[in-house]
């Protein structure tokens, strides 16, 4: 699988970023809906699927987050957190 190439940023832009594990069955219909939305390009987090998630991704033309060290954290944040309380906020 190799990556797909982008045009250079021009202007600022909005850029949705699912996350996904192991949603093979479904990430395609996800990717379809956020392309039916004029100016978001859309950037998936794989969070260590061992199905083909990442193939559908690539195949939809979504950008793909392939640093294995970046692939699996949510996933391992998640199960740490449950059941503790723990809020996560970003701020600009």
């Amino acid at each position: 699988m190799s990556p797909v190439e982008f045009s250079p940023i021009t202007s600022p832009r909005i850029v949705a970023i699912p996350i996904a594990f192991n949603e093979e069955q479904k990430i395609g219909s996800v990717l379809d809906r956020f392309a039916e939305v004029q100016g978001v390009d859309i950037a998936v987090l794989d969070d260590g699927s061992t199905d083909g998630t990442p193939h559908v991704i690539c195949e939809k033309g979504a950008m793909l987050s392939n640093i294995p060290s970046v692939r699996a954290p949510v996933q391992l944040f998640v199960r740490h957190t449950v059941g503790h309380g723990i809020a996560v906020t970003t701020s600009a």
